[in-house]
């Protein structure tokens, strides 16, 4: 199914000015709304306006794409210092209520106690800075700007090849991740990777569901759940290595907490792999060619 580069810039501007007034929105009334959530929000819809972006890449081209990707991403990064220190600890609390018997949970109760010290050492916010916020609004106003004066000719925008590509650095940050063995920050890091191509991914066949171009119900779905355990995966992977960074004294009672603090953390990343690379949950092992054939709608004609 083609569509007409001016409708496909009308939907993707009624989008972004959904999404900058809902930021809007969440910002000014952040004092009613939980830290987190504003957080959470405006760095979720970061990444699908970025996804949308990579969309529009064949309509823009590429110097534009990366300048728009780029702005996105560096406000985005101004909301990570207080976003990281809300996952790390949600993620140690979550440690602590799964584990059994007193000496264990007592040693997670020490290592929280040292997880805060370090946290206030390093002054990281409870919530994101106003400054941080309002780049991350500014970054989205200047995109819808900068695409509604865009002057396009009214011919077909082949929409197919930004999601095609989409899908082929996910499908080969999936090889990349499948090829890893053990453990440790390098496989992290891989698997880190996989993770934000699976969630760009995931954003975009959202939206052109939305749009009624693809039949994405099921793959939506499914994505969603494979980028909710590769983001389960990066939180304790987080976790461990702030973790491993504590300073302590050799052979001290905190040391001691550390260790299986991080023990168990493992035992929790190992199981949390097994999950999601389960044969029958390798959700993006289709060629290119395969996938698109079996998302894409076809035109009457075809």
């Amino acid at each position: 199914m083609d569509i007409m580069a001016k409708s496909f810039k009308r939907k993707a501007l009624a989008h972004i000015e959904r999404r900058l007034g809902q930021s809007r929105r969440l910002v000014l009334n952040q004092a009613q709304t939980q830290p987190g959530r504003v957080v959470h929000d405006l760095r979720r819809w970061s990444k699908e306006l970025r996804a949308l972006w990579r969309l529009l890449r064949p309509l823009t081209g590429r110097k534009r794409y990366v300048r728009e990707n780029f702005r996105l991403r560096d406000a985005s990064r101004g909301l990570s210092s207080a976003r990281d220190a809300a996952v790390l600890r949600d993620t140690l609390m979550l440690m602590l209520r799964a584990r059994r018997g007193r000496r264990g949970r007592s040693a997670w109760f020490s290592v929280s106690a040292l997880l805060e010290e370090d946290l206030e050492r390093e002054g990281a916010p409870q919530q994101a800075p106003d400054e941080a916020m309002e780049a991350m609004l500014t970054a989205i106003r200047r995109g819808r700007d900068r695409l509604a004066a865009l002057e396009l000719k009214e011919d077909s925008i082949d929409w197919k090849k930004g999601l095609e590509r989409i899908y082929r650095q996910a499908r080969r940050r999936h090889r990349e991740a499948g090829a890893t063995e053990g453990a440790g920050a390098e496989v992290d890091a891989v698997i880190h990777e996989w993770r934000k191509s699976v969630k760009y991914l995931w954003h975009a066949l959202r939206l052109l569901e939305r749009m009624k171009l693809v039949h994405g119900s099921g793959r939506v779905a499914e994505l969603k759940q494979l980028q909710s355990d590769l983001g389960r995966d990066h939180d304790l992977a987080m976790l461990r290595a702030r973790l491993e960074a504590l300073p302590v004294g050799e052979g001290s009672e905190e040391q001691a907490a550390l260790a299986l603090a991080i023990g168990d953390l493992d035992r929790a990343i190992k199981r949390q792999r097994l999950v999601y690379r389960r044969p029958e949950n390798r959700l993006i092992s289709d060629k290119p060619g395969e996938w698109m054939e079996k998302v894409v709608k076809r035109s009457p004609g075809d």
